[in-house]
């Protein structure tokens, strides 16, 4: 028996993982969401998805103490409580400035996290930070480009600025969950002249039902006006892998109706889904249940 205290991205990936061996598990979370920094039907499906496993979900609690009994734990919440072997605190990352030694007064900090510019220079010449240490974005793949920016900066001397403006996040739950771009909550609040929403089931897709991972959708949001792709977010088999497509089209400012009217995609396949959701979004789309 398991609790997790926190309901973020590693919360739950622990919540997959350890009720896939068979572990009874509980999740205690604060707020009133799973995985609150993504999209809020992500989050509707991984709670669904979980509750479906067998997992208890204890949303919008806090814990008010955890005790020590008979050879287990009790953690109590403010209406409940919950009896497990063991207790996994999950609530956050912070950057580890111990790397910074004899330099930690010297090197600019603000709110735990070292200060750079886009170049990813510090406030001491000559000295650049990448990665989860600058607090900009705390995923490997990010901190990837981070570094390769910083590393060319220095070894050139030249100000090359590393553009994280749009970074895929996953999270690797059973089923996956990925997204780019911004929330449909965050695309509304940035573009109040309206946005554009296409959504598609995997369960209408054949690949997904071949394979019998049905579970999960796509769902596209673009600026109405222009077309620009502002987010998209996928639940189910394979948002690892189909989260690239839509990450690389953002980058490169392909706008959904091109996605829409002339991308052809393999027939079938998963991303299909991501091209229905494009047409789901301008209007088009002839294959939704």
């Amino acid at each position: 028996r398991l609790c997790i205290i926190g309901g973020g991205v590693i919360g739950c990936e622990f919540a997959s993982a350890f009720s896939a061996f068979g572990s009874q598990v509980t999740i205690v979370e604060q707020l009133p969401r799973l995985v609150a920094n993504m999209d809020a039907e992500i989050s509707a499906e991984i709670e669904k998805e979980f509750r479906a496993r067998g997992v208890t979900l204890l949303l919008g609690e806090k814990i008010t103490e955890i005790r020590e009994t008979g050879g287990g734990l009790t953690v109590r919440t403010e209406s409940g409580q919950a009896e497990c072997d063991k207790a996994l605190l999950s609530i956050g990352r912070v950057s580890d400035l111990d790397c910074l030694g004899d330099m930690k007064d010297k090197i600019r900090t603000e709110r735990g996290k070292v200060l750079v510019d886009a170049a990813m220079r510090t406030s001491v010449e000559g000295i650049y930070a990448c990665g989860d240490i600058n607090g900009r974005s705390m995923l490997a793949h990010s901190a990837f480009q981070m570094g390769e920016t910083a590393a060319e900066n220095c070894v050139r001397g030249t100000s090359v600025p590393c553009d994280l403006r749009v970074v895929p996040s996953v999270l690797y739950t059973i089923p996956e969950a990925a997204s780019v771009g911004l929330t449909e909550e965050q695309a509304r609040a940035a573009v109040p002249q309206g946005i554009l929403v296409g959504k598609f089931p995997l369960s209408a897709k054949s690949r997904a039902v071949a394979s019998g991972e049905r579970a999960g959708f796509v769902k596209v949001l673009a600026d109405k006006t222009y077309g620009e792709l502002l987010g998209v977010q996928i639940v189910g088999s394979q948002a690892a892998e189909m989260i690239a497509e839509p990450a690389a089209l953002m980058a490169a400012e392909v706008t959904v109706q091109e996605v829409a009217q002339r991308l052809i995609h393999a027939h079938p396949s998963y991303a299909e889904a991501f091209l229905e959701a494009c047409r789901d979004a301008v209007g088009t789309c002839v294959h939704l249940p």
